[in-house]
């Protein structure tokens, strides 16, 4: 199982759902056939319907809500009313998760060659791999059991490196740290916010690049539950026995932690995933997740924080538990519906190219984009995709690709590496705030003869018949991301502050 194709778990009985958004129909081959391509020089504005969430239906002049960015008041939905209605779409709908994305376990997965030009093979796969991390239906979480701090139990803030792992088929993925085990057993896991697992192999069998084994019978508080597990994926799985023993990552420190322990985890370079998702995401098979028990045991701090700034350059990412949320109500933005969705989600209201007028602007209430730092790329509505690029200059793609046997047009942007353009991406519900992307944080690399693919592609999902996105590791380059797990078990009132670099 290789780590660039292998996507995020599924159900733990791998049970799949559909994408609701997705035409229907057999897999169909990529050719050129299916490519099509359209020069973004006159964009014009239309009467679109707007998505809606089950018993909603909304209506608004594309043109009247692009000519008032930010937002004019006769484009804004009730408030009360949208969440409303998404509330009721969650609680009617037949699975609480029909589909989205992400990509491979881990942070910026490498999409590009040597000399910087984009690997279409990888970049394929990485969108295959982004369609599969979230298609799958979370149950309920376990009981939490507020653990104590006997040993090692510390509240303030503390900084875990990151390192970037060089090596393929893992290159440009990083792991932290994690010391599991007395006497500890010291393990690099590939860093994970779009999921809870946490598994480790304790038999690798690779020939070379091993990043070592945790052996249960060599340490004293290792402990067999008697259960076994598999974590299915896109391309393989992986199976073992729960385990619960000591787990310390960046000085905190959970006592009776469970985890799978599996053979081989066939990622050079790491030994194991640690994810750092809601609880409402864990299954009561695996136990209370990582990050549940160190909020529960008040080690994340008096915000019941963690923070992550990925680099550009190579090996200056930083985690930081225990991080304290700015007190800037501006920058920080609600969860959505953390107890039931279980994903650091947040509305997005829409998106505006930097001087691109009226024809530049795309909104859309009720939008739900995920914060992932494992995707590779950024994924939005094609509308908003087509809005963000209208001062680029660019080509767009239009391919029809088949990912996890649904078929979905997929619009890729291709633009002068040259030219100086860029986009705002405005969140909401209650006050419209601006952030900026870098323009460094633009491309996912170069096609070698001038042209630089964009980090923002549209396709059109739904998560649960709400419309979809995720902004990935691309656009949190150029930000610190604080996420908190808000004040109990169902994560109420959980946070993310957004904190730009200029």
């Amino acid at each position: 199982m290789q780590s660039e194709t292998r996507g995020l778990p599924l159900d733990v009985s791998s049970s799949l759902t559909t994408v609701a958004s997705a035409k229907q129909g057999p897999p169909r081959p990529l050719s050129s056939r299916h490519v099509s391509r359209t020069n973004l020089a006159a964009p014009h504005c239309s009467l679109r319907p707007l998505q809606y969430a089950r018993t909603l239906r909304v209506y608004l002049l594309s043109a009247e809500c692009s000519s008032f960015f930010p937002l004019h008041h006769s484009c804004l939905l009730s408030t009360t009313m949208l969440r409303a209605a998404v509330l009721l779409s969650l609680l009617s709908a037949s699975s609480l998760v029909d589909a989205l994305p992400t990509t491979v376990i881990g942070a910026i997965p490498n999409v590009t060659n040597a000399d910087g030009t984009v690997n279409r093979g990888l970049f394929r796969r990485n969108l295959e791999q982004t369609f599969a991390k979230y298609d799958f239906k979370p149950v309920a979480s376990s009981a939490v059991h507020k653990k104590r701090c006997t040993t090692g139990c510390d509240s303030s803030a503390s900084s875990v490196h990151l390192n970037l792992i060089t090596e393929q088929p893992a290159a440009g993925l990083y792991t932290v740290g994690v010391k599991i085990g007395t006497p500890a057993f010291s393990l690099p896991l590939l860093i994970d916010t779009g999921s809870t697992d946490l598994f480790v192999q304790s038999a690798c069998a690779q020939e070379s690049g091993c990043a070592g084994n945790y052996i249960r019978r060599r340490s004293a508080t290792g402990k067999m539950t008697g259960e076994t597990a598999t974590l299915s994926y896109v391309s393989d799985s992986v199976s073992g026995e729960i385990v619960t023993d000591t787990v310390s990552i960046g000085g905190k420190t959970v006592e009776q932690q469970s985890f799978l322990v599996v053979t081989d985890s066939h990622t050079p370079g790491a030994a194991g995933n640690v994810g750092l998702g809601l609880n409402a995401q864990s299954n009561p098979k695996f136990g209370t997740p990582l990050v549940e028990n160190l909020r529960a045991s008040g080690q994340l701090g008096a915000d019941n924080a963690f923070s992550i700034q990925l680099d550009r350059t190579g090996n200056n990412a930083v985690l930081i538990l225990g991080d304290t949320v700015p007190p800037l109500p501006q920058r920080t933005h609600a969860v959505q519906y953390p107890e039931l969705l279980g994903r650091w989600a947040l509305q997005l209201q829409g998106v505006q190219a930097i001087g691109g007028g009226g024809a530049g602007a795309w909104y859309e209430p009720g939008l739900v984009v995920f914060m992932d730092t494992g995707a590779g790329s950024n994924f939005l509505p094609r509308g908003a995709a087509k809005a963000a690029h209208v001062t680029a200059n660019a080509t767009v793609e239009t391919i029809q690709q088949t990912l996890q046997g649904q078929t979905y047009d997929v619009d890729y942007y291709f633009y002068p590496c040259d030219k100086n353009w860029g986009y705002n991406s405005v969140f909401g519900p209650n006050r419209p705030l601006w952030h900026w992307t870098d323009q460094r944080d633009l491309s996912v690399g170069s096609d070698g003869n001038g042209m630089c693919q964009s980090a923002l592609a549209g396709v059109d999902i739904e998560y649960n018949g709400l419309k979809a996105g995720i902004l990935g590791a691309p656009w949190m380059k150029s930000k610190k991301m604080y996420f908190s797990a808000g004040t109990d078990a169902n994560n109420s009132g959980a946070k993310i502050a957004i904190w730009d670099f200029y």
